[in-house]
């Protein structure tokens, strides 16, 4: 079963698979506060992943745009996961410069850790 959370013109899709916990971006992120906006939604997911001890998939792929404003939000969130110890795979689209350029950098700052993944893959 998958639950829909409809934030303006960003869905988040949030999917329990046997892989782990799907959190599927969709559409435009361009809230002037997306913290107070997704923090409820993305902290349940880290909180679900870790008290199940699944990993978190944040797939990027199908998302058209996310601001400056966004990127600080998920940059905190991703802290909060390496914190509280939760494995997160992040899936972001190839083909997409912007997503290209933001996560091959954040990749770059992630090397070290053992439980985060970023894939690029061919969206």
């Amino acid at each position: 079963m998958t639950e829909r959370h409809m934030l303006g013109d960003l869905t988040l899709a949030v999917t329990m698979e046997p892989r782990g916990i799907v959190v599927e971006w969709l559409g435009k992120s361009t809230s002037i506060d997306p913290e107070a906006l997704l923090s409820p939604y993305l902290g349940a997911a880290a909180v679900r992943a870790m008290s199940l001890r699944m990993l978190l998939i944040h797939d990027f792929t199908k998302l058209q745009f996310f601001n400056s404003s966004t990127l600080s939000t998920l940059i905190r969130h991703l802290r909060d996961l390496e914190t509280r110890e939760v494995q997160v795979h992040v899936r972001y689209a190839r083909t997409q410069r912007w997503q290209r350029t933001f996560f091959d950098a954040l990749g770059v700052s992630r090397e070290s850790s053992p439980r985060m993944r970023i894939e690029a893959v061919n969206a």
